[in-house]
């Protein structure tokens, strides 16, 4: 019998090769502590998975979900991957991890 390895749900940085980061805060939140990446593409958690910008994504993309402290992109990525979305991580912590790891 052969077993899958089971892929992480979360990653400790969002340098996963060939993912595309989305931050899934609300805007006030942006605002009050903006999105540390350039390349982060900013989708309200609820339009990601209940709008039309969530039926934009690609099933068979790769994807770094972004919020606070990790717990809605932790709650967003188990949804996706409940969906067919194999390649989706939440970023441990969140934005607010960031500030307190030591700068190197």
């Amino acid at each position: 019998m052969r077993t899958q390895s089971v892929r992480p749900l979360e990653v400790d940085s969002v340098e996963v090769p060939g993912a595309q980061i989305i931050d899934i805060r609300e805007s006030a939140e942006i605002v009050e502590t903006p999105t540390p990446w350039d390349r982060a593409r900013h989708i309200p958690m609820a339009n990601l998975l209940h709008g039309a910008a969530g039926k934009e994504l690609s099933p068979t993309g790769k994807y770094v979900l972004v919020c606070a402290s990790g717990r809605r992109s932790l709650a967003a990525t188990e949804e996706l991957r409940g969906r067919g979305f194999d390649e989706v991580y939440s970023l441990r912590g969140g934005v607010n991890a960031l500030a307190r790891r030591p700068v190197t």
